[in-house]
């Protein structure tokens, strides 16, 4: 996730005929970064509460299955 970035300076803004901001142009390049950092946080919130294991047990569950 690009959160420090400042999309912002890649957008064009349309306005209709009272001046105010009606619409926005994005390079799809960061929509699609857009877009990927939205499902990124939405399976982050799916899993947040499954259980976890420690980084050890992991090496060690590995170790066992003989993946390492």
């Amino acid at each position: 996730m690009n959160a420090a970035r400042n999309y912002n300076q890649h957008f064009q803004y349309i306005f209709d005929s009272n001046g105010k901001e009606s619409h926005i142009v994005v390079p799809i390049n960061l929509l699609e970064e857009f877009i990927e950092d939205v499902e990124d946080s939405r399976d982050i919130q799916k899993l947040k509460n499954e259980p976890t294991i420690s980084f050890d047990d992991f090496v060690a569950e590995l170790k066992k299955d003989g993946k390492i």
